[in-house]
């Protein structure tokens, strides 16, 4: 239970990261106190919303992401779910490659049942088994004249099949059809004496051909008057549900910005694939890489971080941005010429800005190049 908690609580402050959901400090500089953003450690310890410049309670953000949580614990139970999207981010963030759908199709309630799964939401064949669970054989041939017709003469054919099998036998052929449809989906199928074995040979191709059991299943309790969810239970266990099927619907990855409806901008700071950054932003920065040569050139460096605190505290009163802590210990530690002129940098951006009045997302662009290591090492070479 340990091992499980501590693979949810990594999973969860994972998410939270690329959520820019954070957690708000206030930390000894050099002299004075300065406002530091924090990766979440324990994944209920957080309060602001770093690409929403919010206390977490205003959050819209948050959410989001509380309900990307929830589909988190569902999928990873093998449980449907209908949010491609929120899947297709999960998989982004954690790279992992969580399906639409896994086990049981049957948590869906006629109440809930919308047409547009059949496009969006899960392989179509899952889709025609829950629709044929919910409305029926008759609706559901109906469905298929205009969604595949190729899949409603399958469909008619078993049907045929199963009454022509049943005429020419004398007993109730019922369980034995059943006892077929097991056979076939726990790959247990070998050579059986059974009458009228032309019929026979006939349905199960056309059965493997459909590689649904469920939808045989269904269409013999309708011909012979059976409860589904009972039959269904006896066989359940025995059976791969998915055997023969096309495995799992591709979902599309869901960048960060698409599912959270932010700016490349806001996100910059996570970029990873550097390589894809609009060409508008590359021109920016390296702009600001011509200021930042000129700078190297005319000023003296300044051992002492007294400086950088005072641009710090300075951005923090003026724009109300605030340092990621990885950064301010990046620079404690590697402290030189070259972060000090990045941090001069930073102050010649904020007074430009000041004075065209564009507001603080400029800044904050350039604040992400900073700490951004593997783009400000593209930009700036350190």
């Amino acid at each position: 239970m340990d091992q499980i908690y501590r693979e949810y609580s990594e999973k969860y402050k994972h998410i939270l990261h690329y959520a820019g959901i954070m957690k708000k400090e206030n930390v000894l500089f050099e002299n004075q106190e300065i406002i530091v953003l924090k990766d979440v450690k324990d994944y209920q310890d957080f309060d602001y919303s770093y690409f929403e410049n919010c206390e977490i309670e205003k959050s819209c953000i948050y959410h989001k992401i509380t309900y990307a949580l929830a589909v988190l614990k569902k999928v990873e139970n093998g449980i449907i779910v209908d949010q491609m999207k929120t899947v297709g981010w999960l998989n982004t963030v954690l790279d992992q490659h969580y399906s639409a759908y896994k086990t049981d199709l049957w948590y869906l309630h006629k109440g809930n049942w919308d047409k547009c799964y059949l496009e969006e939401h899960y392989d179509f064949l899952s889709a025609i088994e829950v629709y044929f669970y919910l409305f029926g054989k008759e609706e559901t041939f109906r469905l298929l004249e205009d969604k595949n017709q190729e899949m409603e003469h399958s469909l008619k054919i078993i049907e045929e099949l199963i009454k022509q099998y049943q005429k020419e036998c004398q007993d109730d052929q019922y369980a034995l059809l059943k006892h077929f449809l097991v056979l076939i989906f726990s790959q247990q199928l070998e050579k059986i004496e059974v009458e009228h074995k032309e019929i026979v040979f006939q349905l199960l191709k056309e059965i493997i051909e459909l590689k649904s059991i469920v939808l045989p299943l269904l269409l013999l309790c309708d011909f012979y008057q059976k409860d589904f969810d009972e039959e269904w239970a006896t066989i359940s266990k025995e059976v791969d549900r998915n055997y023969l099927k096309e495995q799992i619907a591709y979902i599309p990855f869901t960048e960060s910005e698409d599912y959270l409806d932010l700016n490349i901008t806001d996100v910059l700071v996570y970029k990873d694939k550097i390589e894809k950054i609009p060409v508008g932003l590359m021109k920016y920065f390296n702009n600001l890489k011509e200021v930042y040569d000129d700078l190297k050139e005319k000023l003296s460096f300044n051992q002492s971080l007294l400086e950088v605190e005072r641009i710090i505290l300075l951005m923090e009163k003026d724009y109300q941005l605030y340092p990621f802590e990885s950064f301010v210990s990046e620079l404690k530690i590697h402290y030189s010429k070259e972060y000090f002129i990045l941090m001069k940098l930073l102050e010649i951006v904020m007074k430009d800005c000041q004075e065209a009045k564009l507001g603080r997302e400029t800044v904050k662009l350039t604040l992400s190049l900073m700490m951004n290591q593997k783009l400000r090492l593209k930009i700036f070479g350190f």
